[in-house]
């Protein structure tokens, strides 16, 4: 990415000795836009963060560490904070108030902020553009892979890169629930306008996806625009391609968390429709999302559309019952508001079950073809349940 370097290392908080340090260094005139935890506890990372983000003023430097969420810890929290900005700041002539943090890990074991500072001169000589892959192992904590990747878009007739690392794979859920989510560019861009462009696509995408219905401490989604691709600053109306670019990789890179979820198998789309608003076609979607009973379908390949009318039900959200219907890939199941007729499970959805991957349409019959909403879900296994078991132990 243009302008803007990482680095990473292992520095120790993880007991394995995998990576788990990043930083990367903004550019003069770096502008950042984000959206954070909406849990009514949180990391002090986030109160740091978030007062950055509202001052106005330009980032710095991003330094990220995975093994330890610097969450539920007192007044030590803040104290790591300041230990680890003001050593960075002194270590790269950066001003400490400058500095974005972030944490994951586990919550309530004070932050050894020292194995972080004594690693500066480390992460120093080794700053490079290309480290994009190495900072996103850095962050990972249950994650099996590192999640990274870059496209191009274009702004006024000017090619701009996007690049995004990512990490999440258990407790989440809608309102960026246990991910850390960092989106570089070099586009040039009012800090007012990605904002808007920012808020607007989380709701489409971090907002759009659940693994258990969890929500973190720690949860963070943050974008910097670095301005160093030389195109012509314009207004949103010059912007749809970057926007519609940018919701597409954040998107992606959302289908990559939950695939690579704790225990997950398998991957499912939600897509409602005929709701009296998206607001009421989204929470169909989520109840159906984070039903345990259709989860665990999932997971064992089981068609079992009632499941799924349950889910519907539970929701509370107005409907006709005489105009709904439900497909569960290409098959059809109901038809307004009955089983259709015609339906044959073991020709249709028990082989299409069998998948990695599975879609599933609701219609609430109050009109409209077009989808509301879209939501992202995985299955509920075995393996969910032993990884968390086991987490801390």
């Amino acid at each position: 990415m243009t302008g803007i370097k990482f680095a990473a290392t292992a520095s120790g908080i993880k007991k394995n000795g995998n990576k788990d340090l990043m930083i990367a260094l903004f550019p003069e005139g770096t502008v950042m836009a984000g959206a954070f935890s909406t849990s009514y506890i949180v990391s002090p990372t986030i109160n740091w963060d978030r007062n950055i983000l509202q001052s106005g003023r330009a980032p710095e430097a991003l330094v990220v560490n995975s093994g330890n969420a610097n969450s539920f810890t007192g007044s030590h929290g803040y104290e790591a904070i300041q230990a680890t900005v003001s050593a960075v700041a002194d270590k790269f002539g950066l001003h400490k108030e400058r500095i974005i943090v972030s944490s994951t890990g586990v919550i309530g074991e004070k932050l050894p902020h020292e194995k972080i500072t004594a690693k500066l001169d480390e992460l120093s000589d080794n700053l490079a553009e290309g480290g994009l892959e190495n900072a996103a192992e850095a962050i990972m904590t249950t994650d099996t892979k590192p999640k990274y990747k870059t496209i191009k878009s274009e702004i006024a007739g000017q090619e701009v890169t996007i690049s995004a690392i990512a990490k999440g794979a258990g407790m989440a859920a809608p309102n960026l629930a246990t991910v850390l989510a960092y989106f570089f560019t070099d586009a040039k861009i009012s800090q007012d306008n990605l904002q808007k462009i920012f808020s607007d696509n989380i709701e489409e995408s971090f907002n759009s996806f659940t693994i258990d219905g969890d929500m973190s401490t720690n949860d963070t989604a943050l974008i910097f625009a670095s301005g160093t691709a030389g195109n012509d600053e314009v207004g949103l109306d010059g912007l749809g391609k970057f926007k519609q670019d940018l919701q597409e990789l954040m998107i992606t890179i959302c289908d990559t968390i939950v695939s690579d979820g704790e225990g997950v198998t398998k991957l499912a789309k939600i897509y409602v429709n005929g709701a009296e608003s998206k607001k009421s076609a989204k929470n169909v979607a989520m109840s159906i999302a984070n039903s345990p009973l259709v989860k665990t379908a999932l997971n064992g390949s089981d068609p079992n559309w009632g499941r799924i009318v349950m889910a519907v039900g539970k929701a509370r959200e107005k409907l006709d019952l005489t105009k709904f219907s439900l497909n569960i890939g290409e098959t059809n199941i109901v038809k307004n508001g009955e089983l259709n007729p015609g339906y044959d499970e073991k020709s249709s959805t028990a082989p299409y079950m069998q998948g990695k991957f599975v879609e599933i349409f609701v219609d609430l019959g109050l009109g409209g073809t077009e989808v509301q909403a879209t939501v992202t879900t995985s299955d509920l296994s075995k393996g969910y349940i032993e990884i968390n078991a086991d987490y801390r132990t």
